[in-house]
């Protein structure tokens, strides 16, 4: 997965048992493209506009997608979701990233090694 090719310039963050997390920053048009690229087991995630200790995240398993509000210790369930449910629960998290973060940050994706390509 090519992340310049959906506008994200981001170094590389934390590696950890196969995958790499990349932090940035995330416009509403990007999240329909990202989604339907998103590799399997690769997971997006945006704060939650509702507690700033919780995120919206989304990831692609062998069923589809799945979406779920993962807080400070508490990881919450997965939920099956369609590209529409899963586009508009990230949205809300987007839209408060200016508000929450510094620019370039508020966002991220977990995406396994090997389809990393920056």
């Amino acid at each position: 997965m090519k992340l310049r090719d959906y506008g994200i310039t981001a170094s590389p963050g934390r590696r950890f048992a196969g995958f790499v997390e990349i932090i940035c920053e995330l416009a509403d048009s990007q999240l329909e493209p990202l989604l339907l690229a998103l590799p399997l087991e690769a997971e997006i995630f945006t704060p939650d506009p509702e507690d700033a200790d919780c995120r919206r995240e989304v990831r692609r398993t062998v069923k589809g997608l799945e979406f779920k509000r993962g807080c400070h210790g508490a990881y919450g369930t997965w939920r099956m979701g369609s590209l529409e449910q899963c586009v508009g629960w990230l949205s809300a998290g987007t839209s408060v990233i200016g508000k929450l973060t510094k620019p370039g940050y508020g966002a991220g994706l977990v995406i396994p090694e090997v389809e990393y390509e920056g």
